[in-house]
């Protein structure tokens, strides 16, 4: 029982671990005004940020541990570059930066948008 005990604890540890560690753009990230949802998509990232009641598509490449990309606003597309570090992305553009934590690795989104170039 005990021993059962401690192999459960070391794979929780490591499992948390693991999660905290990830350097991924993939998963679903949050704060308090906003959510984005990333995925591979080929060589690219897609995904979908939802911010003030609306749904934004967004898309990038990483290039130099940076996602570089283009962010489909109201107002046409905007760059946007995003670092990510100790399950925290840091999303820029516009001269705005907004911090988003790391709440899920899943990435079921039923707003995904192809987009082509």
């Amino acid at each position: 029982m005990i021993r059962t005990l401690f192999v459960g604890l070391i794979l929780v540890i490591m499992s948390a671990s693991s999660f905290s560690q990830s350097n991924s753009f993939t998963g679903t990230f949050a704060n308090y005004s906003m959510s984005l949802q990333l995925k591979p998509m080929g060589n690219e990232y897609h995904g979908m940020l939802t911010a003030m009641g609306s749904s934004f598509a967004l898309k990038g490449k990483v290039q130099n541990n940076q996602l570089t990309g283009t962010l489909y606003g109201l107002n046409g597309p905007v760059a946007f570059t995003a670092g990510f570090s100790n399950g925290m992305l840091a999303l820029s553009s516009g001269g705005y930066t907004e911090n988003l934590v790391l709440i899920s690795l899943n990435t079921t989104c039923s707003k995904w948008i192809l987009l082509r170039t």
